[in-house]
Order: structure tokens, then C-alpha cells, then sequence
């Protein structure tokens, strides 16, 4: 049996997922999706153990952890690192993180497979990274940096993207992307936070 949890609190809103095997080993799927505001440290366990003990496992039974590392906002990227960290330490399981831009671009509804994901960063200025997005995939094609709106329309006009935008982080996505690369025997990766 497997089991991946997923965190991202890169945005407003409080992001989890577990992807597990069910009793016929069929794959299942419990999210939880809340805007919180500035609560994330005061809700993400409380959750997590909710959506765990919901799908009638323990923390013990998880296989790895994923985070969504930003960009995003410091604290709630800080929480989720910190969180997930944590966690994997504690029950000695392998972390796995993935940009929140890419969890955003997943949620594309175009045809479009050249998508530009984004996030307000205030002043007139967002995140952004553009990625090829395909069979629930997406494969970064640029730099992940944070540009001026005007240097972001420059982009989506010459280079045909597709907006992505106001959109929330799929965190289950995320906890595929883990699965993927645990079965796969990829070395986990170094959840390293987003800061621009």
C-alpha cells in the first residue's frame, strides 16, 4: 500500500492531497482546498489529520511527502516547507516539491499547450514561468521570476501563450508528481522554498 500527501499554502488558499491505493489497489484521491487567509499554520495539521484519518489511514501509513515550494507568499510557503519537512523527518519518509506555478499550470482549460501559469506579486508585477502542458503534465519552458504585467503581455502576445491566472495550486498534481517519482526510484528532491 502507498500513500502521498500533498501540501502548497503558496497562495490564500490552504491546499492538500492524498493519493492512495485503495483495498482493490485501485488509486484514490481525498483533497482539501479551504481560502484561509493568513491561517495556515493554524489549520494545516489540524487538515492533515483530518484528510488522513478520513481516508481510514495514519501518518504512519504514508509512503512520501510532497510541497508545493512557491513562489508565492514567504510565510505560507515557509509553513508548507517547514510542515512537510517535518513530517518527513519524523516518520522518516522521503519529501518531494514541486513549483506551485506548475501545479497552476495543470489547471489549464485550453488547448493551448503553451501556457504562461502567474501569481499577483503586488506592484504592478506577478510570478510567473511558462510550461508545455500535456497528458497532465507540465514541462517548464522558461525561468521561473517574478516580471512586470507589461512584460507580461509582451510575452503571451509574441510567443502565443495561454494565460493562466486568479487560478488555485492543484495539490493533487502535486502528490502525482511524488508518486511518480517514487515509484520511478528518483532520489527526492531538496524542498528548496521559492523566494523572488
Amino acid at each position: 500500500m502507498s500513500a502521498f500527501l500533498a501540501i502548497d499554502s503558496s497562495t490564500a488558499h490552504l491546499c492538500l492531497s492524498l493519493v492512495f491505493d485503495g483495498k482493490n489497489h485501485d488509486v484514490k484521491q481525498l483533497d482539501f482546498c479551504e481560502e484561509v487567509g493568513r491561517d495556515h499554520a493554524k489549520r494545516m495539521i489540524p487538515e492533515i489529520d483530518l484528510l488522513i484519518s478520513s481516508a481510514g489511514l495514519e501518518k504512519r501509513d504514508l509512503t512520501a511527502i510532497a510541497v508545493g515550494v512557491g513562489p508565492g507568499s514567504y510565510t505560507g510557503v515557509r509553513v508548507a516547507v517547514a510542515t512537510g519537512k517535518g513530517l518527513a523527518r519524523a516518520l522518516s519518509i522521503p519529501l518531494y516539491s514541486s513549483p506551485t506555478l506548475e501545479a497552476l499550470a495543470v489547471t489549464a482549460k485550453t488547448q493551448n499547450p503553451n501556457v504562461i501559469a502567474t501569481m499577483d506579486a503586488r506592484r504592478e508585477h506577478v510570478y510567473a514561468a511558462s510550461y508545455h502542458v500535456g497528458n497532465d503534465q507540465a514541462r517548464l519552458t522558461s525561468e521561473i521570476e517574478k516580471i512586470s504585467n507589461t512584460e507580461l503581455e509582451h510575452r503571451i502576445e509574441a510567443q502565443n501563450l495561454y494565460l493562466v491566472q486568479d487560478a488555485i495550486p492543484n495539490a493533487s498534481y502535486i502528490a502525482k508528481q511524488a508518486k511518480l517519482a517514487f515509484e520511478a526510484k528518483q532520489a527526492p528532491t531538496v524542498a528548496h522554498a521559492i523566494y523572488l
